[in-house]
């Protein structure tokens, strides 16, 4: 999403288009971080698509992920069109090419795979330069026993 921002800041349309990135509770915290970092606008959703797509489709440009691989880059192509308007630049063409690629409807390992090669390329980056963007914050689940319930405490 921060590519997509960045292309969006080079053609003036940041403002013209609402935008979103939504993650849900299992996504790694560092990942938030640098998004907002980057300026993209992220907000926390149930965890599940089910919770997370929705939101991305009210907006006219927006992506949804989890850390289960899930997740897409939906838009509006009529207002993202209509915001780049006649604008042919490297930076419209790129930002069009990217949109196509993506499925709208649910997460496509193929199509997500694609975009991120893409930028990548753009980018003139390896996997292990993309790699070390952030640095992990792995959460840790335990198990804590609590007081049994049925036994009363007076």
């Amino acid at each position: 999403m921060s590519y997509i921002m960045n292309l969006m800041k080079q053609l003036g349309i940041t403002k013209k288009l609402s935008h979103i990135m939504v993650q849900t509770n299992y996504c790694n915290s560092q990942s938030t971080r640098y998004l907002n970092s980057k300026g993209v606008k992220t907000i926390m959703a149930k965890t599940g698509v089910k919770y997370a797509h929705p939101i991305v489709a009210s907006v006219d440009l927006g992506g949804n992920c989890e850390s289960n691989g899930h997740g897409c880059v939906t838009f509006k192509k009529d207002k993202v069109y209509a915001a780049i308007g006649k604008n042919n630049s490297i930076h419209a063409q790129k930002l069009k090419a990217l949109l196509e690629i993506s499925n709208i409807a649910c997460g496509d390992a193929i199509g997500n795979l694609l975009m991120q090669e893409c930028i990548l390329y753009d980018n003139d980056m390896s996997i292990k330069q993309f790699n070390n963007i952030y640095i992990e914050n792995p959460a840790i689940q335990l198990k804590v026993r609590g007081i049994d319930r049925t036994k009363t405490v007076f």
